[in-house]
Protein backbone atom coordinates (compact mmCIF):
# COMPACT_ATOMS: atom_id res chain seq x y z
CA UNK A 1 0.00 0.00 0.00
CA UNK A 2 1.32 3.40 -1.08
CA UNK A 3 2.45 4.95 2.51
CA UNK A 4 1.09 8.33 1.28
CA UNK A 5 -2.21 7.03 0.55
CA UNK A 6 -4.33 7.50 4.10
CA UNK A 7 -2.30 11.45 4.34
CA UNK A 8 -4.07 11.73 0.94
CA UNK A 9 -7.11 10.87 1.93
CA UNK A 10 -6.92 13.81 4.37
CA UNK A 11 -7.00 16.18 2.10
CA UNK A 12 -10.07 18.21 1.39
CA UNK A 13 -11.61 17.21 -2.25
CA UNK A 14 -11.93 19.96 -4.74
CA UNK A 15 -14.96 22.07 -3.78
CA UNK A 16 -16.04 21.97 -7.33
CA UNK A 17 -16.39 17.86 -7.84
CA UNK A 18 -17.96 17.56 -4.51
CA UNK A 19 -20.29 20.25 -5.14
CA UNK A 20 -20.99 19.20 -8.45
CA UNK A 21 -21.61 15.39 -7.31
CA UNK A 22 -23.85 16.99 -4.04
CA UNK A 23 -25.64 18.62 -6.03
CA UNK A 24 -27.49 15.88 -8.32
CA UNK A 25 -31.09 14.93 -7.27
CA UNK A 26 -31.84 12.43 -4.45
CA UNK A 27 -31.89 11.45 -0.76
CA UNK A 28 -29.06 12.89 1.73
CA UNK A 29 -27.94 8.72 1.60
CA UNK A 30 -27.41 8.88 -2.07
CA UNK A 31 -25.85 12.15 -2.04
CA UNK A 32 -23.31 10.68 0.45
CA UNK A 33 -22.70 7.77 -0.98
CA UNK A 34 -21.73 9.69 -4.73
CA UNK A 35 -19.15 11.26 -2.62
CA UNK A 36 -18.19 8.07 -1.14
CA UNK A 37 -17.97 6.06 -4.25
CA UNK A 38 -16.01 8.95 -5.96
CA UNK A 39 -13.14 7.78 -3.74
CA UNK A 40 -12.24 5.24 -5.83
CA UNK A 41 -8.67 4.74 -5.41
CA UNK A 42 -9.30 4.12 -1.53
CA UNK A 43 -12.64 2.06 -1.88
CA UNK A 44 -10.00 -0.62 -4.32
CA UNK A 45 -7.69 -0.22 -1.33
CA UNK A 46 -10.01 -1.29 1.50
CA UNK A 47 -11.69 -3.75 -1.01
CA UNK A 48 -8.20 -5.64 -1.03
CA UNK A 49 -7.86 -5.03 2.60
CA UNK A 50 -11.01 -6.77 3.52
CA UNK A 51 -10.63 -9.48 1.45
CA UNK A 52 -6.96 -9.78 2.71
CA UNK A 53 -8.01 -10.12 6.21
CA UNK A 54 -10.62 -12.64 5.87
CA UNK A 55 -8.45 -15.01 3.99
CA UNK A 56 -6.20 -14.80 6.72
CA UNK A 57 -9.39 -15.08 8.75
CA UNK A 58 -9.72 -18.73 7.60
CA UNK A 59 -6.26 -19.86 8.50
CA UNK A 60 -6.75 -20.43 11.90
CA UNK A 61 -9.36 -23.11 11.83
CA UNK A 62 -7.64 -24.92 9.59
CA UNK A 63 -4.37 -24.94 11.47
CA UNK A 64 -6.55 -25.26 14.57
CA UNK A 65 -8.01 -28.80 13.06
CA UNK A 66 -4.63 -29.95 11.90
CA UNK A 67 -2.93 -29.34 14.89
CA UNK A 68 -5.77 -31.74 17.13
CA UNK A 69 -6.27 -34.30 14.60
CA UNK A 70 -2.51 -34.36 13.44
CA UNK A 71 0.39 -33.16 16.24
CA UNK A 72 -1.17 -33.73 18.72
CA UNK A 73 -2.06 -38.23 18.28
CA UNK A 74 1.50 -38.08 16.37
CA UNK A 75 3.32 -36.81 19.11
CA UNK A 76 5.35 -34.33 16.48
CA UNK A 77 6.64 -31.38 18.38
CA UNK A 78 8.09 -30.18 15.02
CA UNK A 79 4.81 -30.08 12.89
CA UNK A 80 3.08 -28.66 16.91
CA UNK A 81 5.72 -25.89 16.61
CA UNK A 82 5.38 -25.16 12.77
CA UNK A 83 1.38 -25.15 12.93
CA UNK A 84 1.68 -22.44 16.40
CA UNK A 85 4.20 -20.52 13.93
CA UNK A 86 2.02 -20.48 11.19
CA UNK A 87 -0.87 -19.44 13.83
CA UNK A 88 1.27 -16.70 14.89
CA UNK A 89 1.90 -15.25 11.71
CA UNK A 90 -1.82 -15.37 10.47
CA UNK A 91 -2.64 -13.61 13.47
CA UNK A 92 0.09 -10.74 13.41
CA UNK A 93 -0.72 -10.38 10.02
CA UNK A 94 -4.37 -10.15 10.28
CA UNK A 95 -4.14 -7.61 12.80
CA UNK A 96 -2.03 -5.74 10.25
CA UNK A 97 -4.48 -5.69 7.97
CA UNK A 98 -7.32 -4.87 10.46
CA UNK A 99 -5.37 -1.89 11.93
CA UNK A 100 -4.59 -0.22 8.33
CA UNK A 101 -8.77 -0.78 7.23
CA UNK A 102 -9.38 1.24 10.33
CA UNK A 103 -6.80 3.96 9.98
CA UNK A 104 -7.91 4.08 6.08
CA UNK A 105 -11.61 3.83 6.94
CA UNK A 106 -11.42 6.13 10.24
CA UNK A 107 -9.57 8.27 7.51
CA UNK A 108 -11.67 8.33 4.75
CA UNK A 109 -15.04 8.73 7.00
CA UNK A 110 -14.11 12.05 8.45
CA UNK A 111 -12.97 13.26 4.87
CA UNK A 112 -16.56 12.69 3.53
CA UNK A 113 -18.54 13.68 6.89
CA UNK A 114 -16.78 17.27 6.66
CA UNK A 115 -17.84 17.45 3.22
CA UNK A 116 -21.26 16.78 3.96
CA UNK A 117 -21.35 19.30 6.52
CA UNK A 118 -19.59 21.84 4.48
CA UNK A 119 -21.98 21.22 1.73
CA UNK A 120 -25.07 20.89 3.34
CA UNK A 121 -24.30 24.43 5.37
CA UNK A 122 -23.88 26.05 2.10
CA UNK A 123 -26.83 25.00 0.70
CA UNK A 124 -28.73 26.15 4.35
CA UNK A 125 -26.92 29.06 3.30
CA UNK A 126 -28.10 29.63 -0.13
CA UNK A 127 -31.55 28.48 0.86
CA UNK A 128 -34.78 31.07 -0.17
CA UNK A 129 -34.82 33.66 2.60
CA UNK A 130 -38.10 33.87 4.02
CA UNK A 131 -38.10 29.71 4.39
CA UNK A 132 -34.74 30.27 6.60
CA UNK A 133 -36.01 32.93 8.24
CA UNK A 134 -39.11 30.41 9.84
CA UNK A 135 -36.21 27.97 10.62
CA UNK A 136 -35.69 28.03 14.63
CA UNK A 137 -32.20 27.55 15.82
CA UNK A 138 -32.83 24.10 17.70
CA UNK A 139 -34.30 22.44 14.75
CA UNK A 140 -31.48 23.51 12.43
CA UNK A 141 -28.74 22.91 15.04
CA UNK A 142 -30.27 19.03 15.75
CA UNK A 143 -30.48 19.26 11.57
CA UNK A 144 -26.23 19.83 11.21
CA UNK A 145 -26.10 17.36 14.28
CA UNK A 146 -28.04 14.90 12.08
CA UNK A 147 -25.80 16.13 9.17
CA UNK A 148 -22.87 14.78 11.08
CA UNK A 149 -24.62 11.59 12.73
CA UNK A 150 -25.83 10.11 9.47
CA UNK A 151 -23.16 10.77 7.19
CA UNK A 152 -20.91 8.89 9.02
CA UNK A 153 -22.92 6.16 10.62
CA UNK A 154 -23.74 5.61 6.45
CA UNK A 155 -20.11 5.23 5.41
CA UNK A 156 -19.11 3.30 8.40
CA UNK A 157 -22.28 1.28 8.10
CA UNK A 158 -21.02 0.67 3.86
CA UNK A 159 -17.77 -0.02 4.68
CA UNK A 160 -18.03 -2.29 7.70
CA UNK A 161 -21.17 -4.50 5.69
CA UNK A 162 -18.39 -5.30 3.59
CA UNK A 163 -16.33 -6.49 5.47
CA UNK A 164 -18.98 -8.48 7.35
CA UNK A 165 -20.77 -9.81 4.40
CA UNK A 166 -16.84 -11.01 2.99
CA UNK A 167 -16.18 -12.28 6.35
CA UNK A 168 -19.68 -14.42 7.01
CA UNK A 169 -19.74 -15.55 3.05
CA UNK A 170 -16.44 -17.43 3.59
CA UNK A 171 -16.80 -19.12 6.88
CA UNK A 172 -20.56 -20.23 5.88
CA UNK A 173 -19.17 -21.50 3.01
CA UNK A 174 -16.72 -23.63 4.74
CA UNK A 175 -19.57 -24.83 7.24
CA UNK A 176 -21.67 -25.75 4.46
CA UNK A 177 -19.18 -27.47 2.29
CA UNK A 178 -18.17 -30.07 5.64
CA UNK A 179 -21.31 -29.31 7.16
CA UNK A 180 -24.35 -28.74 5.17
CA UNK A 181 -27.48 -29.47 7.40
CA UNK A 182 -25.96 -27.23 10.10
CA UNK A 183 -24.95 -24.43 7.71
CA UNK A 184 -28.83 -23.89 6.56
CA UNK A 185 -29.41 -23.79 10.68
CA UNK A 186 -27.53 -20.92 11.21
CA UNK A 187 -28.63 -19.43 8.21
CA UNK A 188 -32.51 -19.57 9.56
CA UNK A 189 -31.61 -18.69 13.04
CA UNK A 190 -29.73 -15.38 11.60
CA UNK A 191 -32.92 -14.57 9.34
CA UNK A 192 -34.59 -14.55 12.41
CA UNK A 193 -32.61 -13.21 14.74
CA UNK A 194 -32.35 -10.41 11.80
CA UNK A 195 -36.32 -10.13 11.79
CA UNK A 196 -36.99 -9.49 15.48
CA UNK A 197 -33.97 -6.82 15.56
CA UNK A 198 -35.77 -4.94 12.77
CA UNK A 199 -39.26 -4.54 14.80
CA UNK A 200 -37.18 -2.97 17.80
CA UNK A 201 -35.24 -0.87 15.38
CA UNK A 202 -38.75 0.08 13.59
CA UNK A 203 -39.79 1.08 17.35
CA UNK A 204 -36.61 2.73 18.15
CA UNK A 205 -36.85 5.01 15.19
CA UNK A 206 -40.19 6.12 16.49
CA UNK A 207 -38.53 6.92 19.18
CA UNK A 208 -36.14 8.95 17.86
CA UNK A 209 -38.43 11.05 16.10
CA UNK A 210 -39.95 12.20 19.61
CA UNK A 211 -36.64 12.28 21.10
CA UNK A 212 -35.62 14.72 18.15
CA UNK A 213 -38.51 17.13 18.39
CA UNK A 214 -38.74 17.57 22.02
CA UNK A 215 -34.97 18.13 21.69
CA UNK A 216 -35.09 20.40 19.55
CA UNK A 217 -37.76 22.63 20.98
CA UNK A 218 -35.79 22.61 24.53
CA UNK A 219 -32.54 23.51 22.90
CA UNK A 220 -34.68 26.64 21.13
CA UNK A 221 -35.56 27.62 24.32
CA UNK A 222 -32.22 27.46 26.07
CA UNK A 223 -31.10 29.53 22.86
CA UNK A 224 -33.55 32.58 23.68
CA UNK A 225 -32.99 32.23 27.24
CA UNK A 226 -29.36 32.76 27.13
CA UNK A 227 -29.89 35.56 24.80
CA UNK A 228 -32.35 37.16 26.21
CA UNK A 229 -30.98 36.67 30.21
CA UNK A 230 -30.74 40.30 31.06
CA UNK A 231 -34.18 40.87 29.99
CA UNK A 232 -35.40 38.31 31.98
CA UNK A 233 -33.60 39.70 35.38
CA UNK A 234 -35.07 42.99 34.60
CA UNK A 235 -38.49 41.54 34.66
CA UNK A 236 -37.98 39.53 37.18
CA UNK A 237 -39.14 36.12 34.86
CA UNK A 238 -35.85 34.32 35.21
CA UNK A 239 -37.54 31.27 37.19
CA UNK A 240 -40.52 31.37 34.72
CA UNK A 241 -38.28 30.91 31.76
CA UNK A 242 -35.87 28.45 33.44
CA UNK A 243 -39.13 26.36 34.47
CA UNK A 244 -40.84 26.22 31.12
CA UNK A 245 -36.81 25.22 29.70
CA UNK A 246 -37.00 22.72 32.74
CA UNK A 247 -40.42 20.87 31.51
CA UNK A 248 -39.42 20.43 27.89
CA UNK A 249 -36.03 18.95 29.53
CA UNK A 250 -38.13 16.79 31.04
CA UNK A 251 -39.93 15.83 28.19
CA UNK A 252 -36.32 14.99 26.28
CA UNK A 253 -35.47 12.93 29.17
CA UNK A 254 -38.26 10.70 29.19
CA UNK A 255 -38.33 10.23 25.27
CA UNK A 256 -34.50 9.55 25.54
CA UNK A 257 -35.00 7.06 28.43
CA UNK A 258 -37.58 5.04 26.18
CA UNK A 259 -35.24 5.06 23.35
CA UNK A 260 -32.39 3.91 25.39
CA UNK A 261 -34.72 1.32 26.77
CA UNK A 262 -35.42 -0.19 23.22
CA UNK A 263 -31.69 -0.15 22.56
CA UNK A 264 -31.22 -2.42 25.10
CA UNK A 265 -33.07 -4.89 24.09
CA UNK A 266 -31.77 -5.11 21.12
CA UNK A 267 -28.27 -5.41 22.33
CA UNK A 268 -29.35 -7.78 24.31
CA UNK A 269 -31.06 -10.16 21.60
CA UNK A 270 -27.69 -9.52 19.51
CA UNK A 271 -25.74 -9.77 22.38
CA UNK A 272 -27.70 -13.61 23.16
CA UNK A 273 -27.68 -14.35 19.62
CA UNK A 274 -23.95 -15.87 18.96
CA UNK A 275 -23.88 -17.59 22.51
CA UNK A 276 -27.34 -19.90 21.40
CA UNK A 277 -26.15 -20.46 17.87
CA UNK A 278 -22.81 -21.49 19.48
CA UNK A 279 -24.37 -23.82 22.41
CA UNK A 280 -26.33 -25.03 19.65
CA UNK A 281 -23.05 -25.54 16.97
CA UNK A 282 -21.30 -26.98 19.79
CA UNK A 283 -23.84 -29.59 20.60
CA UNK A 284 -24.47 -30.92 17.37
CA UNK A 285 -20.16 -31.12 16.96
CA UNK A 286 -20.35 -33.47 20.47
CA UNK A 287 -22.94 -35.59 19.10
CA UNK A 288 -21.14 -36.20 15.71
CA UNK A 289 -18.19 -36.95 17.17
CA UNK A 290 -19.32 -39.15 19.62
CA UNK A 291 -20.88 -40.59 16.67
CA UNK A 292 -17.60 -40.95 15.12
CA UNK A 293 -18.90 -38.87 12.00
CA UNK A 294 -16.61 -35.90 12.73
CA UNK A 295 -12.87 -35.79 14.65
CA UNK A 296 -12.23 -33.54 17.18
CA UNK A 297 -10.27 -31.35 14.89
CA UNK A 298 -13.31 -30.78 12.54
CA UNK A 299 -15.48 -30.17 15.60
CA UNK A 300 -12.81 -27.36 16.57
CA UNK A 301 -12.58 -25.77 12.93
CA UNK A 302 -16.70 -25.75 13.08
CA UNK A 303 -16.81 -24.00 16.07
CA UNK A 304 -14.77 -21.37 14.98
CA UNK A 305 -16.07 -20.75 11.50
CA UNK A 306 -19.39 -20.84 13.32
CA UNK A 307 -18.62 -18.23 16.16
CA UNK A 308 -16.89 -16.13 13.46
CA UNK A 309 -19.47 -16.27 11.06
CA UNK A 310 -22.45 -15.92 13.93
CA UNK A 311 -19.94 -12.80 15.15
CA UNK A 312 -19.94 -11.21 11.55
CA UNK A 313 -23.73 -11.70 11.32
CA UNK A 314 -24.42 -10.13 14.54
CA UNK A 315 -22.15 -7.12 14.20
CA UNK A 316 -24.05 -6.84 10.35
CA UNK A 317 -27.41 -7.07 11.59
CA UNK A 318 -26.13 -4.23 14.07
CA UNK A 319 -25.14 -1.79 11.14
CA UNK A 320 -28.52 -2.18 9.38
CA UNK A 321 -30.81 -2.30 12.28
CA UNK A 322 -28.43 1.34 13.49
CA UNK A 323 -28.78 2.71 9.78
CA UNK A 324 -32.94 1.72 10.34
CA UNK A 325 -32.98 3.91 13.75
CA UNK A 326 -31.80 6.72 12.09
CA UNK A 327 -34.48 7.39 9.78
CA UNK A 328 -35.89 10.09 11.67
CA UNK A 329 -32.17 11.54 11.34
CA UNK A 330 -32.19 11.12 7.56
CA UNK A 331 -35.54 12.34 7.00
CA UNK A 332 -34.40 15.75 9.21
CA UNK A 333 -31.75 16.58 6.21
CA UNK A 334 -34.03 15.73 3.87
CA UNK A 335 -36.31 18.27 4.38
CA UNK A 336 -33.51 21.30 4.36
CA UNK A 337 -32.03 20.04 1.54
CA UNK A 338 -35.53 20.02 -0.34
CA UNK A 339 -35.89 23.42 0.94
CA UNK A 340 -32.58 24.58 -0.05
CA UNK A 341 -33.17 23.71 -4.04
CA UNK A 342 -33.59 27.41 -4.89
CA UNK A 343 -31.48 28.81 -7.69
CA UNK A 344 -27.99 30.08 -6.40
CA UNK A 345 -27.11 33.53 -7.46
CA UNK A 346 -24.95 33.47 -10.70
CA UNK A 347 -21.55 34.67 -10.71
CA UNK A 348 -21.13 37.67 -13.22
CA UNK A 349 -17.12 39.19 -13.55
CA UNK A 350 -15.64 42.26 -12.76
CA UNK A 351 -16.35 43.97 -16.30
CA UNK A 352 -19.94 43.33 -16.14
CA UNK A 353 -20.58 44.76 -12.86
CA UNK A 354 -19.80 48.12 -13.78
CA UNK A 355 -21.18 48.30 -17.72
CA UNK A 356 -24.91 48.20 -16.40
CA UNK A 357 -26.49 51.29 -15.62
CA UNK A 358 -30.21 49.88 -15.62
CA UNK A 359 -32.49 51.76 -12.98
CA UNK A 360 -33.86 49.55 -9.60
CA UNK A 361 -37.68 49.49 -10.41
CA UNK A 362 -40.45 47.51 -8.42
CA UNK A 363 -43.82 47.06 -10.85
CA UNK A 364 -46.91 46.97 -9.53
CA UNK A 365 -46.32 44.71 -6.71
CA UNK A 366 -48.00 42.83 -4.61
CA UNK A 367 -46.36 40.65 -1.39
CA UNK A 368 -47.49 39.17 1.79
CA UNK A 369 -45.43 37.06 4.10
CA UNK A 370 -47.86 34.10 4.28
CA UNK A 371 -51.38 33.08 2.74
CA UNK A 372 -52.92 34.48 5.65
CA UNK A 373 -51.54 37.26 6.22
CA UNK A 374 -52.16 41.04 5.01
CA UNK A 375 -51.01 41.97 2.34
CA UNK A 376 -47.70 44.35 2.84
CA UNK A 377 -47.25 45.45 -0.73
CA UNK A 378 -50.44 46.02 -2.69
CA UNK A 379 -50.23 47.06 -6.06
CA UNK A 380 -46.99 49.67 -5.79
CA UNK A 381 -44.56 50.60 -8.01
CA UNK A 382 -40.90 52.25 -7.59
CA UNK A 383 -38.28 53.27 -9.62
CA UNK A 384 -34.42 53.99 -8.10
CA UNK A 385 -32.26 55.99 -11.02
CA UNK A 386 -28.74 53.94 -11.29
CA UNK A 387 -25.72 56.02 -9.71
CA UNK A 388 -27.89 57.97 -6.98
CA UNK A 389 -28.78 58.33 -3.42
CA UNK A 390 -32.43 57.20 -3.58
CA UNK A 391 -34.32 57.91 -0.12
CA UNK A 392 -37.34 56.06 0.63
CA UNK A 393 -39.51 57.55 3.44
CA UNK A 394 -42.87 56.09 4.97
CA UNK A 395 -44.13 55.56 8.25
CA UNK A 396 -43.21 52.31 10.78
CA UNK A 397 -45.28 49.28 8.61
CA UNK A 398 -45.65 50.71 4.90
CA UNK A 399 -43.79 47.80 3.47
CA UNK A 400 -39.79 50.02 3.17
CA UNK A 401 -38.16 47.25 4.58
CA UNK A 402 -39.87 44.28 2.34
CA UNK A 403 -39.17 46.53 -0.85
CA UNK A 404 -35.47 46.29 0.19
CA UNK A 405 -35.55 42.80 0.53
CA UNK A 406 -37.43 42.19 -2.91
CA UNK A 407 -34.78 44.21 -4.33
CA UNK A 408 -31.91 42.17 -2.48
CA UNK A 409 -33.46 39.00 -4.16
CA UNK A 410 -34.45 38.09 -0.48
CA UNK A 411 -38.22 37.86 -1.36
CA UNK A 412 -40.43 37.46 -4.37
CA UNK A 413 -43.72 39.28 -5.02
CA UNK A 414 -46.24 36.97 -5.30
CA UNK A 415 -47.86 39.64 -8.57
CA UNK A 416 -45.56 42.30 -10.32
CA UNK A 417 -42.25 42.63 -11.05
CA UNK A 418 -38.99 43.75 -9.50
CA UNK A 419 -35.67 44.23 -11.38
CA UNK A 420 -32.24 44.99 -10.66
CA UNK A 421 -29.96 46.54 -13.20
CA UNK A 422 -32.09 45.41 -15.76
CA UNK A 423 -32.42 41.70 -14.42
CA UNK A 424 -33.73 39.43 -11.96
CA UNK A 425 -32.88 40.36 -8.43
CA UNK A 426 -31.87 36.25 -7.96
CA UNK A 427 -29.96 36.50 -10.93
CA UNK A 428 -28.10 39.78 -9.56
CA UNK A 429 -27.48 39.50 -5.65
CA UNK A 430 -24.23 39.18 -6.17
CA UNK A 431 -24.59 42.95 -7.15
CA UNK A 432 -26.04 44.14 -4.16
CA UNK A 433 -24.80 44.87 -0.37
CA UNK A 434 -27.78 44.48 1.61
CA UNK A 435 -27.69 46.36 4.97
CA UNK A 436 -30.72 45.52 7.44
CA UNK A 437 -31.78 46.93 10.91
CA UNK A 438 -30.06 44.86 12.69
CA UNK A 439 -27.05 43.01 11.66
CA UNK A 440 -24.59 40.69 13.91
CA UNK A 441 -21.22 40.87 13.56
CA UNK A 442 -18.29 37.69 13.82
CA UNK A 443 -17.04 37.15 17.01
CA UNK A 444 -13.43 38.17 15.84
CA UNK A 445 -11.30 41.24 15.25
CA UNK A 446 -12.69 44.38 13.74
CA UNK A 447 -10.29 43.64 10.85
CA UNK A 448 -11.38 40.31 10.12
CA UNK A 449 -15.12 41.69 10.15
CA UNK A 450 -14.35 44.05 7.92
CA UNK A 451 -12.69 41.85 4.77
CA UNK A 452 -15.03 38.96 5.40
CA UNK A 453 -18.57 41.23 4.94
CA UNK A 454 -16.75 43.06 2.12
CA UNK A 455 -14.60 40.75 0.35
CA UNK A 456 -12.14 43.16 0.13
CA UNK A 457 -8.54 43.46 1.49
CA UNK A 458 -8.14 45.06 4.52
CA UNK A 459 -6.52 48.46 2.55
CA UNK A 460 -9.71 48.63 0.86
CA UNK A 461 -11.52 48.81 3.73
CA UNK A 462 -9.73 51.30 5.53
CA UNK A 463 -9.79 53.37 2.51
CA UNK A 464 -13.69 53.43 3.39
CA UNK A 465 -13.16 53.80 6.97
CA UNK A 466 -12.03 57.19 6.26
CA UNK A 467 -15.12 58.15 4.31
CA UNK A 468 -17.53 56.64 7.07
CA UNK A 469 -15.49 57.87 10.26
CA UNK A 470 -14.89 54.21 11.24
CA UNK A 471 -11.05 55.30 11.17
CA UNK A 472 -11.63 58.08 14.02
CA UNK A 473 -12.90 54.95 16.22
CA UNK A 474 -10.05 52.91 15.38
CA UNK A 475 -7.33 55.40 16.53
CA UNK A 476 -9.55 55.39 19.95
CA UNK A 477 -9.29 52.04 20.13
CA UNK A 478 -6.20 50.63 22.01
CA UNK A 479 -5.49 47.70 19.36
CA UNK A 480 -7.07 49.51 16.70
CA UNK A 481 -8.84 47.55 13.87
CA UNK A 482 -7.30 44.28 15.72
CA UNK A 483 -9.69 44.88 18.13
CA UNK A 484 -11.30 41.93 19.25
CA UNK A 485 -15.25 41.75 19.57
CA UNK A 486 -17.50 39.73 21.81
CA UNK A 487 -20.56 37.63 21.01
CA UNK A 488 -22.47 39.78 18.25
CA UNK A 489 -20.09 42.35 18.76
CA UNK A 490 -21.29 43.57 22.40
CA UNK A 491 -18.49 45.46 23.86
CA UNK A 492 -19.13 47.93 21.08
CA UNK A 493 -22.17 50.35 20.89
CA UNK A 494 -24.57 50.14 18.70
CA UNK A 495 -23.69 52.70 16.53
CA UNK A 496 -20.03 51.83 16.62
CA UNK A 497 -21.46 48.16 14.53
CA UNK A 498 -23.37 50.30 12.42
CA UNK A 499 -20.32 52.14 11.29
CA UNK A 500 -18.24 48.55 11.15
CA UNK A 501 -21.22 47.62 8.52
CA UNK A 502 -21.42 50.65 6.72
CA UNK A 503 -17.97 50.20 5.95
CA UNK A 504 -17.82 47.03 5.15
CA UNK A 505 -20.81 47.61 2.41
CA UNK A 506 -19.10 50.41 1.25
CA UNK A 507 -15.78 48.72 0.77
CA UNK A 508 -17.26 45.96 -1.34
CA UNK A 509 -17.31 46.46 -5.38
CA UNK A 510 -20.71 45.77 -5.14
CA UNK A 511 -22.20 48.85 -7.19
CA UNK A 512 -25.60 48.31 -5.43
CA UNK A 513 -25.73 49.69 -1.77
CA UNK A 514 -29.61 49.22 0.14
CA UNK A 515 -29.63 50.81 3.61
CA UNK A 516 -32.45 49.95 5.99
CA UNK A 517 -32.34 52.78 8.38
CA UNK A 518 -28.13 51.62 8.36
CA UNK A 519 -27.24 55.06 10.37
CA UNK A 520 -30.16 55.34 12.85
CA UNK A 521 -27.92 54.74 16.01
CA UNK A 522 -25.04 57.00 15.12
CA UNK A 523 -25.33 60.40 16.94
CA UNK A 524 -25.54 63.57 14.79
CA UNK A 525 -21.87 64.40 15.04
CA UNK A 526 -21.08 61.12 13.50
CA UNK A 527 -23.47 60.84 10.79
CA UNK A 528 -21.90 64.57 9.89
CA UNK A 529 -18.48 62.77 9.70
CA UNK A 530 -19.74 60.42 6.42
CA UNK A 531 -18.56 61.42 3.35
CA UNK A 532 -21.45 60.33 1.45
CA UNK A 533 -20.31 62.26 -2.04
CA UNK A 534 -17.07 59.86 -1.85
CA UNK A 535 -18.35 56.57 -0.51
CA UNK A 536 -21.59 56.64 -3.11
CA UNK A 537 -19.58 57.51 -5.91
CA UNK A 538 -20.46 55.72 -9.06
CA UNK A 539 -22.63 53.43 -7.07
CA UNK A 540 -27.01 52.62 -6.44
CA UNK A 541 -28.08 53.87 -2.80
CA UNK A 542 -31.22 53.07 -1.62
CA UNK A 543 -31.25 54.81 1.81
CA UNK A 544 -35.01 54.07 3.99
CA UNK A 545 -35.74 56.58 6.62
CA UNK A 546 -38.48 57.09 8.69
CA UNK A 547 -41.12 60.04 8.25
Amino acid sequence: MPPNLVNEVGRLAGEQRSELLFSKPGSFRRRVLRLLFAEGKVIRWLAAMIVFESSIGLAGPWLSAHVIDSALPDEAPGMLKIIVGLLMVAALYGAWAGWLRERLMAALVTRVEAECLSLVLGRFLRMDYLLSSRRDFGSTHETMSSVSTTSAALMRALLEATSQVASAVLMMALVAFWFPALAAAVALAALAMLALASVYAFHEATLAKVTLETSSRQRQTLHVLLGAVATLRVLGATGRAGMRWSEQLGDYTQAKVRQEETQVSQDVLLDAFPQLIGLGATAWFVSDVMAGQASLGEMMMGVILISSATGAMVTLAGTVVGLQALRSHFQRVDRLLEQSESRAPRARGRTERFMCDEALTLERVWFRYDESARWVLEDQSYRFPAHQISELRAPSGAGKTTVLRLLAGLFEPERGSVRVLGHNPREVADLVSYLPQQSILLESSIATNLCVLSGRPLEDNLSAARQTGLADLLESLPMGVETVLTLSGGNLSAGQRQLILLTAAFASERPVVLLDEATSQLDPDARQRIDWPALTQDKTVIIVKHD
